[in-house]
């Protein structure tokens, strides 16, 4: 119920929903990575934030690398 969360997920949708096919073929290996997906969610139930700041990051630049990828691509 924290509206600051549903604003900012909700801007996040409209922006990426138009690309969502798109989106999940370049972001698979992150979407896919199963085993750290449920290592961040063990780290956020337990509230250890160190690691689940780890974790997320780990994760989160796995689609970092491959959208730059692609639009180092595009500009090429």
């Amino acid at each position: 119920d924290n509206i600051a969360y549903r604003l900012a997920f909700n801007s996040l949708r409209e922006t990426y929903e138009p690309l969502r096919s798109s989106l999940q073929n370049v972001l698979a290996d992150e979407l896919q990575d199963v085993t750290t997906h449920v290592q961040l969610a063990r780290a956020v139930d337990s509230a250890d934030e160190e690691k689940a700041a780890r974790v997320a990051s780990r994760l989160l630049a796995k689609g970092t690398a491959a959208i730059t990828e692609v639009l180092s691509a595009l500009n090429e």
